[in-house]
């Protein structure tokens, strides 16, 4: 305290003291900005605390006036930050120094409330001239089908509308602004947004920028990095938010704070979207934030439909299957001895099949001196009568867990229901797309579970996949001649490196080298080492080989694949030399230097895929929405979609087209096809 007070006593630093710990990479419009602020009789105070602070009240006596100068400076408020702490420690410029030492905390822009059908119509007028405008509601609750839209607050930096709509009968002037082309709409977690909007029929919005997956691709499959509001506002801006409002009650009357709280937020989006974008482009991944943009109202659209259940099938299959698995279990349990137990040694209860610790210590009280629990372990056992038996009750087990979440998250009408999963449209490090609650991509490839995922009558599904996306990819990024000519024959991939690798003609292969050199295309183009290949074929494709045999498989798999062999050692020194590496639309992957080598293949190729796919989905999404159809699942490079059986067709061919189109448009060295099917479920091709 004693501190502050003497440094407030001081006179506080003029303005070229300001300009010169701005240093010479200050922005010119910031320096202007401060200029006209000066001689409007802005000054430099001490504040409390003794923190120095920019005082534009002196020069702004009307609100209106204030509020413009406060936004006109709030893009550039991390760089004035950082300033005004090198003044307050008498400290200048160092080389490299960015992030502020200090944050400085925004006020509530003017606000115009919002209560009726009139004043949205003024409100929507005012903003129509605007290039950019900021984006977000408030609503009862976290759920779109369980809680109720609230508030909606659209506005820039100097001023901000808050649409109660508990009020305001007609949102329609406020759906045309969003469906409006010409006008970005910035907010933060979008989809989140979009789906509460389309609960009161304001859907159809364009030209969006969200701020959460703009950080989310800058982070560069971090972890540990927060992509809250709050935290990228304070990295970016400068700025620190107070959101405790954020968990209050807003299905009552809206408090003073609760309005300058919903229009704080809005108010920074705008100039956080330029800051983030400017960061976008210095990183090369203009292009890759353009694919996410593009893709966010369909996986908004994705998330909303949800995906259609047949209820009665789904509750016959988990009772059957629950059956199987205690039926099962008694059969391992018989097979297994059952572990002693203190004191009730003689007495022994029932063997754990859950327990890993115990189900190990019985099998090597049996003689399998297994290490661990894992598929590709036990598989080594598998002619035991007891491993066996363990590893039917587990799959079974597994099987019946998935279909009892199903059932808890299946919303039921009838016969029929429906699951809503949350996708997370950057939910991985590579920057493909997850699934939760329950998680869709994880769904076994089981024709049985599979066809639980059916429309009601009437309805039929699309579903479109890739071909060999991956190894396209691979081709694609390599270069390697022979890969691209058998891909741009229309040739099976995986019987001409069976051919290769056997030294006979393709029409010779047989069934069992086809699933080898299956192995080895998905494994060495990662470069998986001879041991891993020798596991990964066993337990992925049912192939044994020896050690020596997984050795010369690989040398002979890079002998016929040279361009993929010569792609691994360049990708090998420009992952360390830039410390990570790119999709083919820029996206990055920061990757340490001990990254393991098939992080350095997988990252490029994973993440391309995600590209290409989130390419499709937006381009799919544009094309069958006027015929009614819905997007129900995606997984990874497979797409389902629902619509009216009549449609199927026309569905299917523009589904076909734009999947292609998109990935060709990315990777136009190989095609790329798409496989489709029309049917009444999910389980139709497995």
């Amino acid at each position: 305290m004693a501190e502050a007070a003497e440094r407030a006593a001081r006179p506080a630093p003029g303005w070229r003291e300001l300009e010169h710990a701005l240093g010479p990479e200050a922005e010119p419009e910031l320096l202007a900005r401060l200029t006209r602020a000066r001689q409007d009789g802005a000054r430099l105070v001490w504040g409390e605390g003794g923190r120095l602070r920019l005082d534009l009240r002196a020069a702004y006596g009307e609100e209106a006036e204030l509020a413009a100068a406060r936004a006109g400076l709030m893009p550039y408020a991390a760089r004035l930050a950082a300033a005004l702490a090198r003044l307050e420690a008498g400290a200048m410029p160092t080389p490299g120094s960015s992030r502020p030492a200090r944050v400085l905390r925004p006020e509530p822009p003017p606000t115009v409330w919002v209560e009726d059908d009139a004043a949205l119509r003024e409100a929507v007028a005012a903003l129509a001239a605007q290039p950019a405008v900021g984006l977000d509601t408030e609503t009862t609750g976290l759920s779109p089908r369980r809680d109720h839209l609230r508030l909606v607050q659209v506005g820039v930096s100097d001023r901000v509308w808050v649409v109660d709509t508990w009020r305001v009968g007609d949102l329609g002037p406020l759906a045309r602004l969003l469906a409006d082309g010409r006008i970005r709409k910035v907010g933060h977690n979008l989809k989140f947004d979009l789906l509460f909007l389309a609960g009161r029929g304001v859907g159809g919005a364009t030209a969006l920028f969200d701020t959460m997956l703009a950080s989310q691709l800058l982070a560069a499959g971090e972890e540990g990095v927060s992509h809250s509001l709050r935290a990228v506002c304070r990295r970016h801006l400068g700025l620190a938010l107070d959101k405790r409002e954020q968990a209050g009650d807003w299905s009552g009357e809206i408090s003073p704070a609760q309005r300058d709280y919903a229009a704080l937020d809005v108010a920074l989006l705008v100039p956080l979207a330029a800051a983030l974008e400017n960061e976008l482009a210095k990183q090369g991944m203009a292009r890759a934030a353009a694919i996410e943009m593009e893709a966010l109202p369909a996986v908004a659209a994705l998330e909303g439909a949800g995906m259609a259940v047949d209820a009665e099938a789904l509750g016959r299959t988990l009772a059957q299957g629950t059956a199987e698995r205690e039926a099962a279990a008694a059969r391992a349990r018989a097979l297994l001895p059952p572990r002693p137990r203190l004191q009730s040694h003689l007495l022994p209860e029932p063997l754990a099949l859950a327990s890993a610790a115990e189900v190990t210590a019985s099998l090597r009280a049996l003689g399998v001196e297994v290490g661990d629990l894992r598929e590709e372990t036990l598989a080594r056992w598998g002619d035991r009568p007891e491993v066996a038996a363990y590893l039917a009750w587990r799959r079974l087990d597994k099987r019946v867990a998935f279909l009892d979440g199903l059932a808890r998250y299946a919303v039921a009408d009838g016969r029929w229901a429906r699951v809503y999963p949350e996708y997370w449209q950057i939910g991985a490090s590579s920057g493909r797309m997850s699934c939760s609650s329950p998680n869709l991509q994880q769904v076994p490839r089981d024709a049985e579970v599979r066809r639980l995922f059916a429309p009601p009558p009437g309805r039929a599904l699309v579903i479109a996949d890739y071909s060999q996306v991956e190894l396209r990819i691979v081709a694609a990024l390599s270069g390697d001649e022979r890969m691209r000519e058998a891909f741009g024959r229309g040739e099976d991939l995986h019987r001409v490196t069976a051919a290769l690798l056997a030294g006979k003609a393709a029409g010779d292969v047989s069934r069992e080298e086809r699933q080898a050199a299956k192995a080895a295309n998905f494994g060495l183009v990662y470069s998986m080492g001879a041991r891993g290949l020798m596991e990964y074929a066993r337990q992925g494709y049912g192939v044994d080989m020896g050690l020596e045999e997984a050795q010369r498989v690989r040398e002979r798999f890079f002998a016929a694949y040279p361009g993929v062999a010569a792609w691994h050692d360049r990708a090998r020194r420009e992952a360390r030399a830039a410390g990570g590496t790119r999709t083919v639309t820029g996206r990055l992957r920061r990757l340490g230097p001990d990254a393991r080598p098939g992080d350095i293949y997988n990252a490029p190729v994973q993440g391309s895929g995600a590209d290409i796919f989130k390419a499709a989905l937006s381009r799919v999404w544009r094309a069958v929405e006027p015929l009614g159809a819905l997007p129900t699942a995606a997984v990874h490079d497979e797409l389902v979609l629902e619509c009216d059986a009549e449609y199927a067709p026309e569905v299917a061919a523009r589904v076909g087209a734009e999947m292609r189109a998109a990935a060709e448009a990315l990777l136009p060295e190989v095609p790329f096809p798409v496989e489709v099917h029309v049917g009444a479920h999910w389980g139709e091709k497995v």
